[in-house]
């Protein structure tokens, strides 16, 4: 189900009572990991990398995934039913074996909701995460992988109040951690400047947020010390090299640590794909596999490159993604499992690098490419490269938004077809048809809508007189024009490079079996909110077992 914008959303009563739960020790031992055959998400909210994403890495991984009604994640502006999603996950909870949990669904309503206090206090999102604790006291061996974010530097941008501040907010916030904790007295008028024109309810109101969700983050903590969440991230929402962002999170690393919780708490960049990481290494985790990643750079290598929206260089958060997935880093391509092919920014030639992953692929290798030298889209200069040199269905992974989506999807896939000789033959079609939509899906958004479609949706919606970040009176027009112009690129992307294609399925006894992809049955195309930012482009395909596998 998709949703549309402006609907009117039914919300349930917060005021619930806690049932009594059970002593708990404060530190449990671990529990061995039991077989997974389906997983609960909650997501963080309705797009695609929150939602569609994460479900098609746990189809690729061969789990079955169950997730709440969309019209109960809310729509931009209007938050999720906290207390809704609350009781879908803790009814589902005793269905599956594992869940993957956004602590801003549950907290605020979404991690747009958590840029602002929106008359959520500290005790009222503490009381909603109970359900968490209700969960795992009712279902021990329940595995829990939770995630929460550090507030990005600035709230979200539209043409109203508080929106049109965000630029100065941001600004602000970098200014104050140069002037007060680096020292940068230089740069004082110009803070002060800067905080003089801001209006004191948004700063009080920003200041007042960023605590509330570090109170949050450091609660959640403790729940993993006492055993109530068996594996947490806290990922880094938009950042820069300077900002508020940075003092909140070295405490969070200080009280992880000072707890014993290294091993179990992870503190690095990312916020939307943190749920798609979880549910590859719940699918690593749980078929018990540690491969190992080659990863080779195009332009700039990653420890001289930090990504947009990101603060730490760009080899470090790969590192952080391929360890927490447990995965392992090696010096070179013939002694690894997965090539990560991660493309940087600069002004190098990209061919010897798109020589090098047609070569790769030539070899039989399993090659992954992330895209991340331009910020949320693919590089039209690599795109270009590799469409003359592969098809791009014969990736193991690739994504134009985020790295950690490839390496998720790489991963997962990998994992599945390593380990699973004893699936049944249904699941084993279901990984490679959720792997190559993913890969369809990521071409013809990323690459078709986000390059050629995005712009001119936005110049169409101003010449409407309406706001493409927050549109108010002319979603329909602009939502078709972007389902025209958007859908013959998509088919493009699947005639040259996915019809036809035959893939492994898996191994059944001693034999491997092929499938071969018979058809695009159609996509599912919206803007799922009123904004031109991200669309639903979700193909359908049909795979049928191959001829050669009898």
């Amino acid at each position: 189900m998709s949703i549309r914008p402006f609907e009117c959303w039914r919300k349930r009563s917060t005021n619930r009572s806690p049932k009594p739960r059970r002593k708990q020790n404060s530190r449990m031992e671990d529990v061995p990991m039991k077989p997974i055959d389906a997983i609960s998400l909650v997501p963080l909210d309705y797009r695609p990398f929150t939602y569609y994403t994460p479900t098609q890495i746990a189809r690729i991984g061969g789990f079955r995934i169950r997730t709440p009604d969309p019209m109960l994640l809310g729509a931009y502006f209007t938050p999720g039913d906290r207390a809704a999603v609350a009781e879908w996950w803790e009814k589902e909870a005793s269905a599956t074996e594992a869940s993957v949990v956004a602590v801003p669904m549950l907290a605020f309503g979404g991690l747009i909701n958590s840029r602002y206090s929106a008359g959520i206090t500290l005790e009222q999102a503490q009381e909603s995460l109970e359900v968490i604790k209700r969960v795992k006291d009712r279902y021990p061996l329940h595995k829990i992988y939770a995630f929460d974010s550090i507030m990005r530097l600035t709230i979200s941008p539209t043409r109203d109040y508080p929106g049109n501040w965000s630029g100065k907010i941001r600004e602000w916030s970098i200014l104050k951690d140069k002037v007060e904790r680096m020292g940068m007295d230089d740069l004082r008028p110009e803070y002060e400047a800067v905080g003089a024109v801001l209006p004191q309810d948004l700063i009080d109101d920003y200041l007042y947020t960023r605590e509330r969700n570090l109170a949050v983050n450091q609660r959640i903590i403790d729940w993993v010390r006492e055993g109530y969440i068996d594996f947490l991230i806290i990922g880094q929402d938009d950042a820069e090299p300077y900002g508020l962002h940075r003092s909140e999170r070295n405490r969070l690393i200080e009280y992880s640590n000072a707890q014993g919780l290294s091993g179990k708490v992870k503190v690095f960049p990312g916020a939307d794909v943190i749920a798609s990481l979880l549910i590859a290494k719940l699918a690593a985790d749980s078929l018990g596999v540690s491969p190992k990643v080659y990863v080779e750079y195009s332009r700039t290598h990653g420890d001289q490159w930090i990504a947009p929206y990101q603060d730490i260089p760009y080899s470090e958060v790969i590192g952080n993604y391929v360890s927490v997935l447990g995965g392992e880093t090696v010096a070179g391509a013939e002694q690894a499992d997965l090539l990560l092919m991660a493309n940087t920014a600069g002004g190098e030639p990209i061919d010897s690098f798109s020589d090098r992953i047609q070569a790769f692929i030539d070899k039989g290798r399993s090659v992954t490419v992330g895209d991340d030298a331009h910020a949320g889209t693919a590089d039209p200069v690599l795109i270009e490269a590799l469409r003359k040199r592969i098809r791009f269905s014969d990736l193991t992974g690739y994504s134009g938004w985020n790295i950690g989506v490839s390496i998720a999807q790489a991963f997962a896939r990998w994992a599945l077809l390593h380990t699973a000789r004893e699936m049944m033959r249904d699941r084993l079609l279901q990984s490679a048809q959720s792997h190559l939509e993913l890969l369809l899906e990521a071409l013809a958004h990323e690459e078709g809508y986000r390059n050629h479609v995005r712009g001119g949706a936005v110049a169409y919606a101003r010449s409407l007189g309406d706001d493409p970040q927050r549109l108010q009176t002319r979603y329909e027009e602009i939502n078709a024009y972007a389902i025209t112009h958007t859908e013959a690129l998509g088919d493009r992307w699947y005639q040259t490079h996915f019809a036809g294609k035959e893939i492994v399925l898996g191994i059944e006894g001693a034999k491997t079996v092929y499938g071969i992809v018979d058809r695009l049955n159609g996509w599912r195309l919206l803007l799922p909110w009123n904004r031109t930012a991200e669309m639903e482009v979700f193909p359908e395909l049909t795979i049928v077992v191959s001829s050669k596998s009898e």
